[in-house]
Order: structure tokens, then C-alpha cells, then sequence
């Protein structure tokens, strides 16, 4: 097993909650604004150090960066509410159901893969695991 995805979902918990904090203290507008232009400060860095040109980019690839404020608004109000790990178990969901959409119908150009039994069962069993979170 590749240990990438689990430092990333590491990171992201980390990241989701330094934000909502950041958002507490500074309101959401000035926390979303904070933490884009650190993050465009260090992808231009990045940038120059990899000696990389933007000339490869498609108008459409920058309506990620419009998810990306959108979402980390969001979960900046939520985990607010909802608290890390119940935040983090629900967009984990709705990401496991999305990506298998992507993934059965080749949506942005993925190729595309079988929807199996074992799929369904283990979604299920992630949907229960969070049920028990939300009424423990």
C-alpha cells in the first residue's frame, strides 16, 4: 500500500482544521484571503525554482482554484460546527461517491472503471461507520 494518500489525508485534516482557526480568529473572507496569497506565494516560488513556464494551462484547469475557495470556505464554517473528525468523515464520503462517478463514467478524460459489488459494500460500510460518528 502507497503511504502518500494517508499523509496526505494527514495533511488535509491539518491543514482543515489550522484554517477554521484561522478563520475564527480573522473571519472567513480574511482567512480564505490569507490563505491563498501564501499559497500563490509559495507555488510562484515553486515555480521559479523549477524554472517552470505557465504557458501549458487551459482556462478550464483555473476553475480549481474557484473549488478550492469555495471549498475551504465551507469547511472553514463547518468545522466550525462539526468539529475535525465528523467534518472530515462527511467530505470523505461525498468524495469516495463523487470519485467513483468520475471513475465509471471517464469523466476529465480518467479511463474508465467498473462499478463492482465490492465498491458498493465498502461505501456502505464507510456510510455506517459515519452514521455512528454523527449519533454517537
Amino acid at each position: 500500500m502507497n503511504i502518500i494518500p494517508l499523509l496526505i489525508g494527514s495533511l488535509v485534516t491539518i491543514m482543515l482544521t489550522l484554517n477554521s482557526m484561522l478563520s475564527q480568529t480573522y473571519g472567513n473572507l480574511l482567512a480564505l484571503l490569507i490563505i491563498h496569497i501564501i499559497g500563490l506565494i509559495v507555488a510562484i516560488i515553486i515555480k521559479i525554482i523549477k524554472k517552470e513556464k505557465f504557458d501549458k494551462l487551459h482556462r478550464y484547469f483555473f476553475l480549481g482554484g474557484i473549488v478550492g475557495l469555495v471549498l475551504i470556505g465551507l469547511n472553514n464554517l463547518v468545522l466550525l460546527k462539526l468539529g475535525p473528525s465528523l467534518t472530515v468523515a462527511t467530505t470523505l464520503i461525498a468524495q469516495i461517491i463523487f470519485s467513483t462517478v468520475i471513475d465509471y463514467f471517464g469523466f476529465f478524460g480518467f479511463e474508465k472503471k467498473k462499478f463492482d459489488k465490492k465498491k458498493i459494500e465498502s461505501i456502505l460500510i464507510i456510510f455506517i461507520g459515519i452514521v455512528f460518528l454523527i449519533f454517537q
